[in-house]
């Protein structure tokens, strides 16, 4: 059961923003066979991929001048981008408004909030995890709050209201809503091209 409990912990989306520490008191019960026969490769498989997202941050940030805006503006409107933020008269409203962020982040904060999405949340867009008397857990957003209820808006967009008297727990999760490894879906051109277009926002 501690394998497979492992093992699952190992594949989840947040597990490379969670300190090694942490996870190792977490899992202080388990048989140090366990930890280093499951565990300790994957929190180093973690590392390594976080190194190297590091070193092409710098890689990028480097060559931010080669970032052309106009294909930028069809990066975003063809990606997963417009899916969950507004820029202009573009996207959907449900993560940050994008609309003016380059008067106030700079190519590299672009790059940075893309490549390692869960370093920096905003408050208002912080992911709560709340778990109802029913059995039923819903993850998103806070759209809403009121003194008998809470509304949270999902992934997908959808909004859902929970009575305050069904709600068992309320825990803020340590990722963001948007998803890690989002960079893959680019190349480092469109990338570039992505960040000019953004920065130009203002």
């Amino acid at each position: 059961t501690g394998r497979l409990w492992a093992a699952s912990f190992a594949k989840s989306p947040v597990f490379g923003s969670i300190e090694e520490s942490v996870i190792r008191s977490s899992f202080q019960s388990l048989t140090a066979q366990v930890y280093e026969d499951i565990l300790g490769p994957a929190v180093r498989a973690a590392a390594a991929a976080n190194d190297a997202k590091k070193r092409k941050l710098e890689t990028l940030a480097g060559s931010a001048a080669q970032g052309r805006a106009t294909e930028g503006r069809t990066v975003f409107e063809t990606s997963t981008c417009a899916a969950c933020h507004k820029a202009g008269n573009l996207g959907r409203a449900m993560g940050p408004d994008l609309s003016r962020i380059g008067h106030i982040r700079q190519p590299r904060d672009l790059l940075e909030s893309i490549l390692f999405p869960n370093a920096t949340i905003a408050p208002e867009f912080e992911t709560h995890l709340v778990e109802a008397a029913d059995g039923q857990s819903f993850t998103g957003t806070v759209k809403n709050e009121t003194a008998d209820r809470l509304v949270l808006l999902d992934l997908a967009g959808q909004e859902k209201s929970i009575p305050r008297a069904q709600i068992l727990g309320n825990n803020l999760m340590p990722a963001s809503l948007m998803p890690t490894g989002l960079e893959q879906a680019f190349t480092d051109q469109q990338l570039l091209d992505l960040v000019a277009w953004l920065g130009s926002l203002k």
